[in-house]
């Protein structure tokens, strides 16, 4: 909140609207923000109500207790709830004492009034939260599982999502507005036309689709709770389902009489050589492979995202109301970031489960028992979550195949799909995978590691809120190539950059796993002490040796990132950017009225290198005098990110900005009235490089603007745009 009010506008480009912040519509897209991040908490706040009574074995006691199930359920459900409403109310509270803060910009607040926030809650958030509880309360309580309530969460996300892209054709709007979980599409339908003077001081909209959106979502809430109510029972198992009859059993009798038989063991060699480690690391890897992918909650999620699929893909196949060809391009941007966000959040869910696995089935200390290196286990579980990761990519390949087949096309670029899904996707969640398992590591708690890792993904661009905005700061921010049908992937540069990129991010992993190694949770731990003592008894050379090359190797390369971005080329943050477009206005302002000689004639010959992705241009401009007076001075204005040489015919240079990118001439003779001139130049790109890509001409199909070469005068197009900035550093406000 405090970043939208210009509170740290010393840090980073000026805040600036018409929108005041603490209106109810921008309040509600604010709080509902947070409050996505807030769902996540549910399966261990809501479903861990019940659940935690079975984890402990506190619910045989608690079903003795002479309370009827209906009590018992809406007692937990009931006290859950409250504690996560607290904790909206806590971000409700803090937006608004954000609002008092003295650095706040007075000009992006409205009346502060309590009803502003009360109406949001009312109306939009609360019963959110009660439909988002009540589903997930549900689904944890009948499986006894809070994996389950975790993977509902990311269905209903994707259901959303679902949603969001249908009601995007213009036909479905109304369904939209009804069928919108959250409903923001039920808002939106009504204030999408909405002046921002009504922006400002409207009331959330009551109208007739976001009415009949929330009765719909109270009642399928109020249908699973009582669902819930007439399912849930007071025994022991969980109720559970099954597509196959189980058969009868046979009844088995013991017989004490059978005789006493002398019985050989066979003899057992053991063996710790390393390939015995690696055969158990595939085995151990298969091994929880199958655990992850044989649980039905992950397969009801994998066909949610398949269904998202096939019906996103629906929509992307028109264009204007044109049926167009669902080609592989199309296909690679249908599942989008939802899918990309599905598969991240399985990893962050998978890596919890394989870390503590042994905790949450009780078999922790068996397991600690045995002679398996930590190595082994951390191998073997890394295997298993990017194989998961690998298989959800390739049923997204062939779902996409399966799309292109039921519409009659049948041109399949499988090269295509492999170096998209996994030549650039797979690599990022890759990473993440390593990520995943070093966190969930260090917390106790696999819930706690996933909300951790949740809060690292979707946190970590705050920092551009402070004024921190190079890439190499973002983790995993990989500069993954586009790609089109005249050219590919790009040029070399930015695949290099790419692969630079790639590299930086898993020396940092690497590093990572090698401190996981050394706080590798192994047997009971009484506090963080004992766990950095038994650390220190594994910090053996062949573990802390690599982990140190890691990260010097990652801080090297870093470091020579940030030296190739900041003094080998120009780098402008936002802020800086901001204050050269003011010293530009204050500097050169004053010379928007000097006349200038007109351009009446040009002749540019460009020579372009696609396979060095390079180009020089050499022009002639005819300048001719069409004023009514003589000119002595020429302001030129160049583009300062390419090499420019300008020579004017009859003219001496008299300065040069290299950083505003303006050059003054003079004229040895001056310039009389009709009278022309010729100016000469060569642009040309900056040598690229193998990370950097300093031209705009691509390997096929290069478009060329003509602001790449020189102008003439002052340009308005340079100035600051919004009064409001305008004001903060004493610029009138613009002409429009």
């Amino acid at each position: 909140m405090m970043s939208t009010l210009g509170v740290f506008d010393a840090l980073t480009n000026t805040s600036a609207s018409l929108l005041q912040m603490n209106s109810p519509y921008l309040l509600n897209s604010m709080l509902n923000s947070f409050n996505t991040l807030l769902y996540f908490l549910f399966p261990s706040i809501i479903g861990m109500a019940i659940y935690r009574d079975y984890k402990y074995n506190m619910h045989a006691i608690l079903y003795s207790y002479p309370f009827s199930k209906w009590q018992y359920l809406l007692g937990k459900f009931t006290s859950s709830f409250v504690v996560t409403l607290l904790i909206s109310l806590m971000m409700g509270i803090g937006s608004y004492l954000a609002t008092l803060v003295p650095w706040a910009v007075p000009e992006l607040l409205g009346p502060n009034t309590w009803w502003n926030y009360i109406q949001v809650y009312l109306i939009n958030l609360i019963p959110n939260m009660l439909f988002m509880g009540a589903i997930v309360f549900t689904v944890v309580t009948l499986s006894r599982s809070i994996y389950a309530g975790f993977i509902t969460i990311i269905i209903l996300m994707v259901i959303q999502g679902l949603i969001h892209a249908i009601a995007a054709d213009v036909n479905y709007k109304e369904l939209g507005a009804i069928l919108d979980p959250s409903g923001n599409l039920g808002i939106n339908y009504y204030t999408r036309y909405w002046s921002i003077d009504e922006i400002n001081a409207n009331n959330l909209p009551l109208e007739k689709y976001y009415i009949w959106n929330r009765l719909l979502w109270l009642g399928i809430s109020i249908v699973a709770l009582f669902t819930l109510g007439k399912v849930f029972q007071f025994s022991q198992q969980p109720a559970g389902f099954s597509w196959k009859r189980k058969a009868e059993g046979d009844r088995m009798v013991k017989n004490n009489f059978g005789g006493i038989f002398k019985i050989e063991l066979p003899k057992v060699n053991y063996t710790f050589s390393t390939k015995t480690n690696w055969s158990n690391i595939f085995a151990f890897a298969k091994m929880e492979f199958k655990f992850l992918a044989r649980n039905r909650v992950f397969w009801i999620l994998i066909g949610v995202g398949l269904l998202f699929m096939v019906l996103v893909a629906s929509f992307a196949m028109t264009l204007y109301g044109t049926t167009t060809y669902p080609l592989t391009r199309q296909m690679l941007m249908v599942p989008g970031s939802t899918f990309q966000f599905f598969i991240t959040m399985v990893t962050f869910l998978g890596a919890g489960l394989l870390v503590h696995r042994g905790a949450n089935t009780r078999m922790d200390l068996l397991i600690d028992s045995t002679a398996v290196p930590n190595w082994v286990l951390f191998i073997s579980k890394f295997f298993a979550l990017i194989g998961i990761q690998l298989m959800l990519l390739f049923i997204v390949m062939f779902t996409a195949m399966g799309i292109q087949a039921a519409n009659g096309y049948f041109a399949f670029e499988i090269d295509l799909y492999l170096k998209s899904l996994i030549g650039f996707d797979w690599i990022e969640f890759v990473i993440w995978a390593l990520m995943s398992i070093a966190v969930q590591t260090f917390f106790k708690n696999y819930i706690v590691g996933f909300f951790a890792l949740l809060v690292i993904q979707m946190g970590w661009s705050a920092l551009r809120h402070i004024g921190i905005e190079q890439s190499i700061f973002f983790f995993n921010a990989l500069p993954k190539p586009s790609y089109s049908d005249m050219n590919g992937f790009g040029s070399s540069g930015k695949l290099g950059r790419f692969v630079v990129f790639v590299l930086y991010w898993s020396l940092f992993v690497a590093g990572l796993a090698g401190l996981t190694l050394l706080f590798w949770r192994r047997g009971v731990f009484s506090g963080l002490k004992e766990r950095f003592y038994y650390a220190k008894k594994r910090a053996k050379f062949i573990v802390v040796g690599p982990t140190i090359l890691f990260f010097v190797c990652f801080l090297g390369l870093g470091s020579y990132l940030y030296y190739e971005n900041t003094v080998l080329n120009v780098f402008r943050s936002t802020k800086e950017t901001e204050l050269l477009q003011v010293a530009y206005e204050k500097t050169y302002k004053k010379y928007q009225a000097l006349p200038q000689p007109r351009i009446v004639d040009v002749k540019v010959d460009v020579d372009l290198y696609p396979e060095r992705n390079d180009f020089q241009a050499r022009g002639t401009y005819v300048l001719e005098n069409k004023t009514n007076q003589v000119l002595d001075t020429l302001l030129v204005s160049f583009y300062q990110d390419l090499n420019n040489t300008i020579v004017i015919d009859g003219a001496t240079l008299l300065s040069t900005d290299e950083v505003q990118g303006v050059s003054f001439y003079r004229f040895d003779r001056p310039m009389q009235r009709g009278e022309t001139r010729t100016m000469e130049f060569v642009v040309e790109n900056k040598p690229n490089s193998r990370i950097r890509t300093n031209s705009p001409i691509l390997n096929n199909g290069t478009f060329l603007n003509n602001s790449s070469f020189p102008s003439l005068g002052y340009s308005e197009n340079s100035e600051l745009v919004d009064d409001d900035i305008r004001k903060k550093y004493g610029l009138a406000p613009k002409e429009r």
